[in-house]
């Protein structure tokens, strides 16, 4: 969405007023590179799965299941998705 973060903080704006807001954001993370991440400067925690930005005001948590990835890796979709995509790669 064009300006979304734009359009989100000025939403935040109109509800809070002068009142402190706790938003939650939750996101599947195919991709880290998002409009909230380029917009606040983050950067995911390589050496915790926690990590604070902006004077302790944003906290980012990136959650890593390795039980779930290697069962992920074995479904039918993964298989030929990735093989499509390396033969694409070697064109």
């Amino acid at each position: 969405m064009h300006n979304e973060v734009f359009i989100f903080l000025n939403l935040l704006e109109s509800l809070g007023r002068l009142e402190d807001l706790r938003v939650f954001l939750l996101a599947n993370a195919v991709t880290i590179t998002n409009p909230y991440f380029l917009f606040f400067d983050i950067n995911i925690p390589y050496n915790s799965d926690i990590a604070l930005f902006k004077d302790n005001l944003i906290l980012v948590q990136i959650m890593k299941n390795e039980k779930y990835r290697q069962a992920k890796r074995q479904t039918r979709f993964r298989k030929v998705s990735c093989s499509v995509l390396l033969t694409s790669l070697m064109l």
